[in-house]
C-alpha cells in the first residue's frame, strides 16, 4: 500500500495504520504504528534544544556556521589542550531495529587526535587527519541507546584546525526522550452501531516515555486509565486523552459516531405466510441460517421449520433477532381445498388457472421467491385464467387468488 502525507502535516506526527484481513472463519487484526517524515537532527535550531543533548569532557560542543554540511549550522567539537577530550551525546529509545546516520568533518593531527563515535559506549568508527563531508551509517537495534560523538587529543602536537564536525544526522525510529511530549488518539473503528464497541488507542512520543494515562469522560470505557481501553458508548461522544510524562501533560480528542440500531422486529403467524412489523430492512432466517432473498415484509414458508427475522437500517446497523415462530407447512391440498387449479404444473411458462370453484370477480397476483410482483390481473367473471410467464425466468412462483369470499395461495414451477 502507498501512503501519501499532505505537505502541511507536521514532521512527527505520530500515525496509527490499522489494518483486518479475514478468509472464510479465520480473522486478524494489528496496528502500526509510524512517524511522520525523518527523525532529523540538523541543528537548524541554531542551538541543542530540538534533543535531550548533553555534554561531557573538557569543552562543550557549540553550534558554528563555519561551512555546514546542510543550512546554515553544524555541531562543532570543543577547544580543548593536549590528552583532553570534548562530547556530546543523546539517550534515545529506539522503537525497532534501524540505523543512524551523520555527516562528519575532521581537521587534525592525522592517527593521533581522532573523532570517534561510540553507541552504548562501544567504539564504532573513528578519523582523523583532513576528511571532508562524508555520510557513515551503522546499525541500531530495537531499545535504548546512547549516541556519542567524542573528539579527543593524544598528549602532543596538534594540526589543521584541531577539532571536528557533525551535520545533519538521521536518528532510527524511536521514541525520542529529547523530542517534545506528543500523543496521538484513535477508535477502531470510528462509528459503530448502538451496543458495538471501539478499541481506543493513545500513541505517545518523546518526553521522558514514561507516560500516565487518563480519558475523559468516563463514560462507556473499560477503563480509563490505560493507553488503549475499549469504548462501549451509548450515543456518539468526543474522548479526551490526557497523557503525563512526570513534567508535561499534553492531550488529543477522538469522535465516535454511534448509530441507531433498529427496534427488535416481532413476526406473526398469518395463515399460510408469515409476517414482520418492520416494514423495510428485513432478513429472514430459518434453523440453517440465512433464507437468501428472503427480504420482504411477508415471507411464504415451503416448508416445516423455526423462523425469525432481523432488521437491518440505512446505517447497516442489526436489530436483535425477532421471536421466533415453528411454522407448519401443510401444503396445497389442506390449504386450499382444491379450490382452484394450476395445469400444467410445472410448465414452461404459459400455464391456465382454472377458477371453477370461485364465483364473481377474482384478483390474482404472481409473487417471485423474492416476494416482487410480476403478474396481476382478474378473471372479469371468466371461470380460467391464461398466464404466460416465459419473459420471468425459471424457477417458483406463488399464486395468490382472492375474491370476496377467500384469500389463498398456491405455487407454480417454471422450468
Amino acid at each position: 500500500f502507498t501512503i501519501t502525507v499532505d505537505a502541511n502535516v507536521p514532521l512527527g506526527t505520530a500515525v496509527d495504520l490499522g489494518y483486518e484481513v479475514s478468509s472464510g472463519q479465520y480473522s486478524a487484526q494489528n496496528t502500526f504504528y509510524l512517524s511522520i517524515g525523518l527523525i532529523v537532527e540538523d541543528f537548524e535550531t541554531g542551538d541543542f534544544s530540538a534533543y535531550g543533548w548533553q555534554f561531557d569532557g573538557t569543552s562543550n560542543w557549540t553550534i558554528s556556521t563555519e561551512d555546514p554540511y546542510e543550512g546554515t549550522y553544524s555541531a562543532k567539537s570543543g577547544t580543548i589542550s593536549d590528552s583532553e577530550a570534548s562530547s556530546m551525546y543523546v539517550e534515545m529509545d529506539v522503537i525497532a531495529d534501524d540505523n543512524i546516520s551523520f555527516y562528519r568533518k575532521v581537521s587534525s593531527e592525522p592517527s593521533y587526535d581522532f573523532l570517534k563515535f561510540y553507541i552504548d559506549g562501544v567504539e564504532l568508527d573513528s578519523w582523523s587527519g583532513e576528511e571532508g563531508w562524508e555520510e557513515v551509517s551503522f546499525p541500531a537495534t530495537a531499545g535504548t541507546h546512547t549516541f556519542k560523538w567524542e573528539y579527543s587529543k593524544d598528549m602532543s602536537v596538534s594540526g589543521g584546525s584541531d577539532c571536528a564536525w557533525v551535520d545533519y544526522i538521521i536518528f532510527p525510529a524511536s521514541n525520542n526522550s529529547g523530542n517534545p511530549l506528543a500523543v496521538t488518539a484513535s477508535a477502531n473503528p470510528e462509528i459503530i452501531c448502538n451496543g458495538n464497541s471501539s478499541q481506543l488507542n493513545a500513541y505517545s512520543t518523546g518526553g521522558s516515555g514514561n507516560y500516565d494515562f487518563s480519558w475523559t469522560p468516563t463514560t462507556g470505557l473499560s477503563n480509563p486509565n490505560i493507553q488503549n481501553p475499549v469504548a462501549t458508548p451509548g450515543e456518539s461522544i468526543t474522548y479526551t486523552v490526557a497523557v503525563d510524562d512526570g513534567s508535561t501533560t499534553v492531550s488529543s480528542q477522538i469522535s465516535i459516531t454511534v448509530n441507531p440500531a433498529p427496534e427488535t422486529p416481532i413476526i406473526t403467524n398469518e395463515g399460510d405466510y408469515l409476517h414482520s412489523t418492520a416494514a423495510s430492512g428485513n432478513q429472514w432466517y430459518n434453523s440453517d441460517g440465512i433464507i437468501e432473498g428472503a427480504t420482504s415484509q411477508d415471507y411464504y414458508p415451503l416448508e416445516t421449520d423455526n423462523y425469525y427475522v432481523i432488521v437491518t437500517n440505512e446505517f447497516g446497523c442489526e436489530s436483535s433477532g425477532s421471536n421466533v415462530i415453528n411454522f407448519v407447512y401443510t401444503g396445497l391440498d389442506e390449504n386450499i381445498a382444491n379450490s382452484f387449479k394450476i395445469f400444467p404444473n410445472p410448465s414452461n411458462g404459459a400455464f391456465t388457472i382454472d377458477l371453477n370453484n370461485y364465483n364473481g370477480q377474482t384478483e390474482v397476483w404472481i409473487m417471485n421467491m423474492l416476494n416482487e410482483i410480476v403478474y396481476k390481473g382478474n378473471s372479469e367473471g371468466s371461470k380460467s385464467l391464461s398466464v404466460d410467464l416465459k419473459g420471468s425466468g425459471s424457477g417458483v412462483y406463488f399464486v395468490r387468488i382472492k375474491n370476496s369470499e377467500s384469500d389463498v395461495i398456491s405455487k407454480i414451477i417454471v422450468k
